[in-house]
């Protein structure tokens, strides 16, 4: 299965300063960083304004800088709550943890985690759902494949999704934000499209 379908929807190439209307923040603050998007405080989360999503949604963006430390990603929450999921990294001493979270009142709880594996500059990561499925994309060494794929029902089969983008402190920056609803090919091949999140 291919992996995204859908388009950037934020390039974040424009003038330095505040990162723009088409984003709500919820914590800390992200800024226009020679286009890209650089978070500035502690804790940082934001979502995307203009549209709602799903049921069914892929999200994804572009690690341009890695944080020397905490968790970067992507997801989703539904309207109004802080309730969700979420594909991060987390980076330590070098080494990238991968997991799929459920955001609760915004806790997270890993519902699939992994190993360490090595990412750089310009590797991308995504979150796809379809039906009660959520799956961790990355891109890496020139090919995005699938990291993890696990069933949780709690906040699926929703069409108030916003788009959800995370970051730590200040220590890295995203680009190239894209995603949204799935859309079904003709002869019923799906293909899909949004959140993003950073803490």
């Amino acid at each position: 299965m291919a992996f995204p379908t859908t388009a950037v929807l934020d390039t974040f190439t424009r003038a330095d300063g505040a990162v723009g209307g088409s984003w709500t923040v919820l914590a800390g603050a992200f800024n226009i960083v020679s286009n890209t998007c650089a978070p500035q405080t502690a804790s940082n989360a934001m979502v995307w304004s203009p549209s709602l999503f799903g049921p069914n949604f892929e999200v994804f963006m572009t690690l341009s800088t890695l944080p020397a430390s905490g968790k970067i990603g992507v997801g989703l929450l539904r309207n109004g709550t802080f309730n969700g999921y979420i594909s991060v990294i987390e980076s330590l001493a070098g080494n990238d943890t991968f997991a799929l979270e459920r955001l609760d009142g915004g806790v997270g709880t890993a519902i699939a985690s992994s190993g360490t594996i090595g990412l750089v500059n310009g590797d991308r990561i995504g979150y796809w759902l379809n039906g009660s499925t959520h799956q961790f994309w990355v891109f890496r060494l020139g090919a995005w494949s699938m990291v993890h794929s696990v069933s949780d029902a709690t906040y699926t089969g929703q069409s108030d999704y916003q788009l959800l983008v995370t970051a730590p402190t200040g220590t890295g920056a995203c680009d190239d934000v894209g995603g949204g609803n799935e859309v079904v090919a003709a002869g019923g091949n799906r293909r899909r499209r949004v959140l993003v999140t950073a803490r």
